[in-house]
């Protein structure tokens, strides 16, 4: 079953990459300054965010609809459809739909779904905040107990390709009932998005072949350009 490289793309918001995260050494005093961190939050839906990966070049949208948004990720090998609802205490996923094409003999399509909203990032939210969310996922009617884990770093400078962000770095911990782990670590940019994510990947499911067939310990994708988005301009 794939459910730990489902669970990847489930808490991306997607996306990954592995480059140049540098803490400022005055990172304390920067964050003693900002009174608002929900602003790093903010979902932008007329942007096209342009990714490099592991599994090469990705583009990422935003789709909006009052509370609730749809977050679509596109690659040559994959198709990733999320959905959140922002409530008053945070953003939950909803549903999770996706295509994976890894090799010829590895293809597959999924659909996730909770037996209630799961807690993806608390409001509001501050440096050093942690959350821990407990419920249902169902797999293609497979159903499993997972516990999510959060905590929020603050605020740290990161650089890629697309620019130079101060962003808001937050540690997500997707826990199955009998052990298995993956971390997801992200960097988000007030008024644009995720600029960076890493993730530590599972021993077991699909995560395990993907190890085993490319040496993969951690998967990331980092962001390299960003554009307006053309769907949402039409």
């Amino acid at each position: 079953m794939i459910k730990n490289f489902l669970l990847l793309f489930v808490f991306l918001f997607v996306l990954f990459f592995q480059s140049g995260v540098s803490t400022d050494k005055r990172a304390d005093q920067f964050n003693n300054l900002i009174n608002n961190y929900d602003e790093f939050l903010s979902i932008n839906e007329n942007l096209k965010l342009i990714y490099d990966s592991d599994f090469g070049e990705v583009e990422s949208i935003i789709e909006k609809n009052q509370n609730t948004f749809s977050h679509i990720i596109q690659g040559n090998k994959f198709k990733y459809y999320q959905s959140l609802v922002k409530q008053s205490d945070g953003f939950y996923i909803t549903k999770i739909e996706q295509e994976i094409n890894l090799l010829l003999f590895i293809n597959s399509s999924s659909k996730v779904t909770y037996d209630k909203p799961a807690l993806r990032l608390p409001l509001p939210i501050y440096q050093g905040a942690k959350w821990t969310w407990k419920g249902e996922e169902n797999i293609d009617d497979e159903k499993d107990e997972i516990t999510l884990k959060g905590f929020c770093y603050g605020v740290e400078k990161v650089e890629t390709k697309a620019g130079k962000f101060n962003c808001l770095k937050t540690k997500l911990e997707v826990i199955r009932k009998d052990g298995e782990k993956t971390t997801v670590v992200e960097w988000r940019a007030a008024n644009l998005g995720i600029v960076k994510t890493e993730i530590e990947m599972g021993n077991h499911g699909l995560t395990g072949i993907i190890k085993s067939i490319f040496g993969y310990d951690k998967i990331s994708f980092e962001l390299k350009n960003i554009q307006n988005n053309q769907t949402k301009n039409d």
